[in-house]
C-alpha cells in the first residue's frame, strides 16, 4: 500500500474525509509558499496538492493562471520544488505529497528523470491534467511507484470510466463543474445523479474539487465524497494584499482550513 492509500484507510476507519488543500510551488514567492506549505499539516491537511507553474494552464481559472506567471516570474524551477519537498517530508513524512501538471514540463525536464527525482524527494502523487488515459501507458513507462491521480468530469461516461480506473491509483479526483477552476461553484443536483454511475465503476476513493470556496461548500461536497480538494479560494487573498502582509494572509488562510477541517469531520 501506498501512503495516499494508508491516508484514506485511516480517515475511512475514523469516519473522517480527506482535508486536500492546493497551493502553486513558489507562490507568492518561494519562502512564503514555502512557509504556507509547513503550516497545512497542522491546520487539518490530509493530502497536499501542489501546482507545477506552466505558462498555458489550460485547466485553471484566472486566480491560479496568475498565481503560475508570478511563480515562473520568480524563478521557479522543478530542481528546487524538488528540494522544497524533501525539506517538507523530513519534517512531515505522513502527510502525501500529490504534484499537479501539464505535459510539457516533464517532457521538457525529462519524463523518466522527473519520476525518480520526484520519488526521491518524496513525492507520493502525480496528476497530470492533459494526460488522457488511453496514452498513460506510452508516456508513462514507469510510475516509479508514485501514485497516478486521474480526473472524471462531469461528462465522463461509464465506459471512460473503466478506462479510468485501469491506469489510476492512490484516489479519483472529480471536478465538480464543467469549465476552469475556481469559476463556477458545484450543481450538488447533477453531481448527486452522476455519483451512482461513478461508484460502481471506481474501486478508489473519490475527492471533488473546483469551485469549493466556502465552509458550507466543502461541508456539501464532502458528504458525497472522501474528501474535497480546495485551491483558489486559498490563493486568491494573496494575490489581493502587499508582500509585507503575506504572512499574515497566510495564517488568516491557515485559520479558514482548518475551519473546514473541523466542520467537514465533525458535521
Amino acid at each position: 500500500m501506498s501512503l495516499i492509500d494508508d491516508v484514506f484507510s485511516s480517515l475511512k476507519k475514523a469516519n473522517q474525509n480527506a482535508l486536500i488543500p492546493f497551493l502553486t510551488a513558489d507562490f507568492p514567492n518561494r519562502k512564503m509558499f514555502n512557509y504556507f506549505l509547513h503550516g497545512l499539516p497542522d491546520a487539518g491537511a490530509s493530502i497536499i496538492e501542489i501546482g507545477i507553474p506552466f505558462s498555458d494552464p489550460m485547466a485553471d481559472g484566472v486566480v491560479i493562471q496568475r498565481a503560475s506567471e508570478i511563480a515562473i516570474k520568480n524563478g521557479f524551477n522543478l530542481s528546487q520544488l524538488f528540494e522544497d519537498v524533501t525539506l517538507f517530508k523530513n519534517k512531515f513524512p505522513f502527510t502525501p505529497i500529490v504534484l499537479m501538471t501539464y505535459l510539457n514540463p516533464l517532457i521538457h525536464y525529462g519524463m523518466d528523470l522527473f519520476l525518480t527525482d520526484a520519488k526521491r524527494a518524496g513525492v507520493d502523487g502525480l496528476l497530470v491534467v492533459d494526460l488522457p488515459p488511453e496514452s498513460h501507458q506510452k508516456v508513462i513507462k514507469s510510475s516509479h511507484e508514485i501514485s497516478m491521480i486521474r480526473l472524471i468530469t462531469p461528462t465522463t461516461n461509464d465506459t471512460r470510466l473503466t478506462l479510468i480506473n485501469q491506469s489510476a491509483s492512490g484516489f479519483i479526483y472529480y471536478v465538480s463543474v464543467k469549465g476552469i477552476t475556481g469559476t463556477q461553484r458545484p450543481d450538488l443536483r447533477s453531481i448527486v445523479s452522476h455519483l451512482d454511475l461513478i461508484k460502481t465503476n471506481i474501486s478508489l476513493p473519490m475527492v471533488i474539487g473546483f469551485g469549493i470556496d466556502s465552509v458550507e461548500s466543502a461541508t456539501a461536497m464532502a458528504r458525497l465524497s472522501d474528501g474535497i480538494v480546495i485551491g483558489s479560494r486559498l490563493i486568491q487573498p494573496l494575490l489581493d494584499v502587499p508582500s509585507s502582509k503575506y504572512k499574515d494572509q497566510i495564517l488568516t488562510q491557515l485559520s479558514f482550513l482548518n475551519d473546514i477541517h473541523l466542520a467537514i469531520n465533525n458535521d
